[in-house]
C-alpha cells in the first residue's frame, strides 16, 4: 500500500513539473547539455550574500527544476551548512535567475539540477551536478 502510495506522489509530482506543454516532461534519460545560471548568479551570490562570510565559509546543495525556457520553476535547499536564512536567500536567488535551459540536441528541455554553492572568503563556487 505504501508503494502505491509512493508511486502515486512521485507520479503527480514529475507531471505538474510539467507546467507548459510546449516543454514537454522531465527526460527520463540525461540531458546533453545542462542546465545553467552562468556568471550571473555568481556575482549575484557574491554581492548579496558573500559579504557574510568574508572571514568563514559555508557551503550547501540546491535542487532546481528549470523549464525549457530557462526559468526556475521550484528551488529547494538540500543540504549544507548554511544557516535557514541564508539558505532562504540562496534558494531566493537562484528562483529569480534566469538561467540556460537543458538541451537534447537541439531542443530545449525541462530539466533538473543541483547546484553546490560554497562560500569561501567572500567568494562563490558553483558546481552543477
Amino acid at each position: 500500500m505504501k508503494g502505491i502510495i509512493t508511486t502515486l506522489i512521485l507520479l503527480i509530482g514529475i507531471t505538474s513539473f510539467s507546467q507548459d506543454a510546449a516543454c514537454g516532461q522531465v527526460p527520463r534519460g540525461g540531458v546533453e547539455v545542462k542546465a545553467d545560471p552562468g556568471d550571473d548568479l555568481i556575482s549575484t551570490v557574491e554581492k548579496e550574500v558573500g559579504k557574510q562570510f568574508k572571514k568563514g565559509e559555508a557551503e550547501g546543495v540546491f535542487k532546481v527544476f528549470v523549464d525549457c525556457k530557462g526559468q526556475v520553476y521550484k528551488c529547494s535547499y538540500q543540504k549544507g551548512t548554511f544557516l535557514s536564512a541564508e539558505a532562504n536567500k540562496l534558494t531566493e536567488l537562484i528562483q529569480t535567475t534566469e538561467w540556460e535551459p537543458a538541451y537534447i540536441g537541439q531542443e530545449s528541455v525541462n530539466s533538473i539540477v543541483f547546484i553546490k554553492i560554497e562560500l569561501k572568503e567572500g567568494k562563490a563556487i558553483l558546481s552543477i551536478q
